[in-house]
Order: structure tokens, then sequence, then C-alpha cells
């Protein structure tokens, strides 16, 4: 027994089959409801595949219509649907052929950079790491030009992340530090900057270079009063002491010090265990040479 959602897909169907010697406005408006209210009963009954071409099909009766924003929120809703099916490359093409571009003609760029994050999410899921990163930069973008900097600097932490993660150091220390810098600007999230200048200095210290450590340690001092007294700024300074004095075990209890009151995340755990990999290599090239 067919269900409720694909008996309405199914009658709007045939009404759009449906021969008529008058206009077709008619015909179409009925047929396009039927689509979209049996994408609706779909969505329910979680058939997602089945509801996103639904919906399709309702987005193009729509058009047909010159109903444009009916259209594009069928297409939305397609694209959502693709997405809970896992059907990743069908709700992206969707959302970048058929709903962002009628959006950044109408200068809706929030709505935009949320579309873009949903996309990066989607590449990020798929391990598409590149691909989510340029997401998540059209993402920031464009909640920059609607003046939302909030969001944007939520898809500025992600890409960094997601760069410091692909050992692209330079670009995570940028945008740490960006992010970092725009905390300092208001009192609710300046003490958020520490966290982010930490990152940008494991990424540093990750490319081994102690005399940009020693720079930008006084710079975010300079930058940001508080941080000279904090937890994060002795890990850095004490990691980078282990590194002038290429002793590993020195290390080794610095980070494990430090994860003892503070839990360290999965990203700043990659991250060290990157730096004590080149630690190691400079501490055996020392032995080597001696």
């Amino acid at each position: 027994m067919a269900s409720r959602g694909s008996e309405l897909v199914a009658q709007g169907t045939r009404e759009m089959e449906r021969w008529t010697l008058f206009g077709k406005q008619e015909k179409y408006e009925k047929a396009a409801n039927l689509f979209k209210t049996g994408g609706n009963a779909l969505e329910v009954e979680k058939r997602w595949d089945e509801a996103a071409e639904a919906f399709l099909k309702a987005a193009g009766v729509y058009n047909e219509l010159r109903e444009e924003s009916d259209a594009s929120e069928m297409y939305k809703k397609a694209a959502q649907c693709f997405r809970k099916s896992t059907q990743h490359d069908r709700a992206v093409s969707i959302y970048e052929d058929y709903v962002i571009p009628p959006l950044s003609d109408a200068g809706q760029h929030s709505q935009v950079g949320k579309l873009y994050q949903e996309i990066a999410e989607m590449f990020e899921e798929d391990g598409e790491i590149a691909s989510a990163m340029d997401a998540y930069r059209k993402s920031a973008d464009r909640y920059l030009l609607q003046a939302n900097a909030s969001a944007a600097s939520k898809c500025q932490v992600k890409l960094a992340t997601l760069a410091g993660q692909e050992g692209n150091y330079d670009l995570a220390i940028d945008l740490f530090e960006a992010v970092a810098d725009n905390c300092l600007k208001t009192n609710l999230l300046k003490f958020n900057a520490k966290q982010y200048y930490l990152n940008a200095a494991l990424c540093v210290l990750a490319k081994g270079d102690l005399v940009l450590i020693e720079r930008k340690i006084a710079q975010y001092k300079e930058l940001d009063y508080t941080f000279p007294g904090t937890r994060e700024c002795k890990l850095v300074e004490d990691i980078a002491r282990a590194f002038s004095e290429l002793n590993v075990e020195m290390f080794t209890d610095i980070v494990y010090e430090y994860d003892r009151v503070t839990k360290l995340d999965p990203w700043k755990t990659t991250i060290l265990l990157r730096i004590k990999t080149k630690l190691s290599a400079m501490a055996s090239e020392a032995v080597d040479v001696t």
C-alpha cells in the first residue's frame, strides 16, 4: 500500500498529465501544491530521497508559474532532504545552482553564508577537506558582508582548525590571530582571545620556528594584557624553552601537567604530537652532530 506522501505525489503527476482545454495555470497550481504537500508528508515518513524528488518536482512547476520565491524554497527543502539521506553531492549542487544565486542577487548575504556553512559541513563529513575549507572561507566572507562578525568568526575558527590539521600552518596562524584580535574588541569575548592565541602559537611551534615563536609570544602579550598571566601563555613559553634546550622529556612533562588541569581537545593533541615529533627530530640531529 502506497504511503500518503507517495499518493499525493502520484496525484500531482496525474494532474500535470491531465489535458485541459483552457489555460494551464490552475492545473499547475494544483500540481505544485500536491507535490509540495506530498514532499512534506514524505519528510514526516523520513523517506528523504522521495521527499527531495517531490520538492524538486514542485520547484519545477513553480518555475513554470514564474513563482521564483516558492521555487527557491522547494529547492532548499530538496537539498535539506538530500543532506539527511547523505546524498551530499546532490544537496551541494542544488544549493549552488538554484538556492544561492537568487539569494545572492537579493543581497541576502547572511542566508548565503549559512548555506555555504552547511555545504562546508557536508564536505567535512565526506572527508573533502579542501572543498570544506573553501566553503568555510566563502561562508565567512558572506557573513562579513552582512556585518555578522560572530558568525564569521565561527567559520574562520573552523577554517583555521582544518588548515592546521592539514599542515597549512601559516593560514591557520593568520586566522586564529584574526579571531583573537576580534575577541579583544568586546568585553564579552575578550577572555576567549587566549585560546586562539594558544592555537596560533602551537601552529608556530609545529613549524619548529623558534625565532618566530619568541616574537609571537611578545606580540600576544602586547595585544592582550591578560595573556602573560594565563596558563596558555605559560604552556607556550615552557614548550619554547623545551625546544631551545632540545629536551623531549621536559616537553612531555609540560604537556602532561597542562592536560592534568585543562583537558586538551583532539585538535590540540594532534598538533602537540606533531610538535613532539619535530622536537624529537631536532634533538636527534643535534646528537648525531655531536
